[in-house]
């Protein structure tokens, strides 16, 4: 089902400024040679490995490294779940075959991060135009916010978070180009592709199955619809993962070993502290007291923010990057990378600035208490949890300044709508 896309600026002055902004422009060549440089500067570290097992960006269900010991296991007959290295969809084998098959040296491979994260850009910039030609055909009035796509492009681009996860290479740049092909899909009006893109992530790490609800309204379909679509596709891709290992190891290796919490290696998340400390006959209380928060919030702020579904689908973002198992700041690069495109949704927050100093802040000194935790031994497992809940903290206190900001315009809009009307009632009777 291809629903008919939104109509953009109409006119052949506006179809010209429209080629002319959607086409090439200088500004994005720097941070092109910027990435590339980055890339290429990496072959130059003494220890370049050190970066790859970083646990703000490497974790379980994102180390490559572990991808590859899956395809050396699987190329010798072994099981590629028999052990306890490998916690991925068998999907990501298939993706990562060509580097082990060929036994391309790692630039390649960096490259190759290089490139999707340039796609994820460069689909943002796309998305950003959409929003913009929605809203002005909308309003019926010439947008003003035209630097928006130039800025998200860069912004997810240049985002030290973007940067450091790709030179890691984690594997959560699938899940993120699967979620931007789906918001790109869902304002291009082809409802199949968005909700299977949406569905391909879900599929890789659980959590985004939430953004269905948002992606539905964007691309103007009915949930009873998509919902049974979005089951269709979940049934075909696990289908598709058996036949590529023959076994349904991968569900409780893959899937509910995201959901039991079974590795407590520490990351920038809430769970691994906590399950290290609790009693084992509270452990499954907690974890289910834990996971809910992921998708408590979707049906209430489904049903209150339904009206702005680009900002319902950038919170449920920014919900799981905060509350899954498994975090990392790749989650974080793509709430941040789409941040402009929401920015178009309201002037100014309460606790913008505030957030964004302590974000970097505290981004600066986890690697720093890390070091002093685990190889100076001048610190403890204290130090880091701290800093991480100072983390979460600052992501739950800008989402909910955001969605604050929003609900309070919408009820504004509201009581305005309400007194339109009644002051044509009050006409109406006089007359």
């Amino acid at each position: 089902m291809r629903l008919k896309p939104v109509a953009s600026t109409t006119g052949p002055m506006a179809d010209a400024t429209s080629r002319t902004k959607r086409g090439w422009d200088n500004h994005l060549a720097p941070a092109l040679i910027v990435r590339l440089l980055c890339a290429l500067s990496l072959q130059t570290l003494n220890n370049p490995a050190l970066l790859f097992s970083r646990k703000e960006f490497i974790t379980p269900i994102t180390d490559s490294k572990r991808v590859f010991e899956a395809l050396f296991l699987n190329e010798h007959g072994v099981d590629p779940y028999a052990g306890d290295a490998f916690h991925q969809p068998p999907i990501m084998l298939l993706l990562y075959y060509p580097f082990h098959h060929f036994r391309l040296p790692p630039l390649y491979l960096h490259l190759f991060w290089l490139m999707l994260d340039i796609v994820i850009a460069f689909l943002i910039r796309s998305i950003a135009f959409k929003v913009l030609d929605r809203e002005q055909s909308e309003n019926k009035t010439e947008s003003k916010t035209s630097w928006i796509p130039n800025v998200a492009f860069n912004v997810y681009l240049l985002n030290p978070f973007t940067i450091l996860t790709s030179l890691a290479t984690s594997s959560i740049v699938f899940n993120n180009l699967a979620l931007v092909l789906s918001l790109y899909h869902a304002y291009s009006g082809n409802v199949v592709l968005s909700i299977f893109a949406a569905v391909f992530s879900a599929h890789l790490t659980i959590y985004p199955i939430t953004t269905v609800l948002p992606l539905s309204i964007i691309s103007g379909s009915k949930l009873r619809y998509t919902l049974p679509l979005s089951l269709f596709f979940l049934a075909s891709l696990i289908g598709i993962s058996y036949s590529i290992v023959d076994n349904w190891n991968f569900l409780s290796k893959a899937y509910a070993f995201v959901i039991f919490v079974n590795d407590l290696t520490p990351n920038i998340g809430l769970f691994w502290y906590f399950f290290m400390e609790v009693f084992k006959q509270f452990r499954t209380f907690f974890i289910f007291a834990y996971q809910y928060h992921a998708f408590l919030y979707t049906v209430p702020l489904y049903l209150r923010l339904k009206h702005n579904p680009l900002i319902l689908f950038w919170i449920y973002l920014s919900i799981v990057a905060t509350f899954k198992s498994y975090p990392s700041y790749g989650d974080v690069a793509l709430q941040v990378g789409l941040l402009p495109l929401v920015c178009t949704q309201f002037s100014t927050t309460k606790y913008g600035f505030i957030s964004g100093v302590v974000a970097v802040f505290v981004a600066a000194l986890a690697p720093l208490f890390w070091q002093m935790w685990i190889y100076n031994g001048s610190g403890n497992a204290n130090f880091y949890y701290a800093i991480n809940l100072v983390f979460t903290f600052t992501q739950v206190l800008f989402v909910t300044d955001v969605a604050s900001i929003v609900v309070g315009k919408q009820n504004q809009k509201e009581r305005e709508e309400e007194e339109r009307k009644a002051g044509k009632k009050e006409i109406t009777r006089e007359e």
